[in-house]
């Protein structure tokens, strides 16, 4: 689920210190988005990872600054992620980033690794039997 954090929309990442935050039905072990920039005048992409209890497990900053287009991809990885953040520098409240390709990598669920497991561990004796 998407939410922006502008009273209007049309003030996502506008002149007003606002962000894009996205919740994911499941934990994720790894987030990596695309900032686009926008304009000359962007510095910094910011991508923050939240766990479970609301605090921030992990983040990534990219440095430098970027041209009109110039994409920089970033991404995350934690045990346990429920959310992140994309913003621009929080120090430069006119950077606006276009976001694209946020994908992330789910947690596997702990019945699926025993499955994995049960199946790794009778390789052998299927190739032993043959």
């Amino acid at each position: 689920m998407f939410a922006h954090t502008a009273p209007n929309p049309a003030e996502w990442g506008g002149p007003r210190y606002i962000y894009l935050r996205a919740d994911f039905t499941s934990n994720a072990s790894r987030v990596w988005a695309d900032f686009i920039a926008d304009d000359k005048s962007d510095s910094a992409a910011v991508l923050r990872a939240f766990g479970p209890n609301g605090t921030q497990v992990a983040m990534t900053q990219s440095a430098g600054s970027y041209s009109r287009g110039q994409v920089v991809s970033l991404s995350v990885s934690a045990p346990a992620i429920s959310y992140v953040v994309l913003e621009g520098d929080p120090c430069n409240h006119l950077d606006a980033w276009r976001i694209d390709n946020l994908a992330y990598q789910p947690v596997p669920e702990p019945a699926a690794v025993l499955s994995l497991l049960i199946g790794a561990l009778g390789l052998p004796i299927v190739r032993k039997g043959r």
